[in-house]
């Protein structure tokens, strides 16, 4: 069994980890979800802890919802660590992942300067000590979501954590014209 570990930060600070478990066939190479199986987070650094258990769906997912709330222990370099396991059974043999992430705090601001559409954006990572430190020398992708994925239209090169972006005006949007 493969058990994939992933983690988005919501928008209202809250984040969810999601946890993707299957197994290949090794002779047709197909690839199968276990529905079912009792999946175990974890967080921690120096100690980890298990936050919950989910038991996985029909498509083999299973997500951990944690509160804006809270805290979340971190290194001194800033990273946040996470686990997850399934223990295995008679049928399925045990399965883990881990996944260290930073935090960043990520302001977005659309506004017309003149009658130019401008995205800037301000990028900082949060260090152990939850101080802001702004992000230098990264390329930030300004994307559109469309029906099937998100259109690239370009990036934006952060200095100091910040960057702009000349948004384009030909970019058709819905029926009021509006992008989303």
């Amino acid at each position: 069994p493969v058990l994939k570990l992933s983690t988005v930060k919501n928008s209202d600070e809250s984040r969810t980890l999601i946890a993707v478990f299957n197994y290949k066939d090794k002779e047709t190479k197909e690839s199968f979800s276990i529905k079912g199986a009792k999946i175990n987070f974890y967080i921690g650094v120096d100690s980890i802890v298990k936050i919950g258990t989910v038991e996985t769906n029909e498509n083999g997912i299973a997500k951990c919802d944690i509160k804006s709330d809270f805290i979340f222990p971190k290194n001194e370099e800033g990273f946040i660590h996470f686990g997850a396991d399934f223990e295995g059974n008679d049928l399925i043999g045990s399965a883990s992942n881990e996944l260290d992430v930073k935090d960043l705090i990520i302001e977005l601001t659309l506004e017309e300067i003149d009658s130019v559409k401008t995205v800037t954006v301000k990028v900082a990572q949060l260090n152990g000590k939850n101080e802001r430190m702004p992000l230098n020398e990264v390329e930030m992708p300004v994307c559109v979501a469309r029906m099937f994925s998100h259109l690239k239209l370009g990036t934006i090169a952060l200095t100091d954590g910040e960057g702009t972006f000349e948004f384009p005006s030909d970019l058709p949007g819905d029926t009021a014209g509006n992008i989303v």
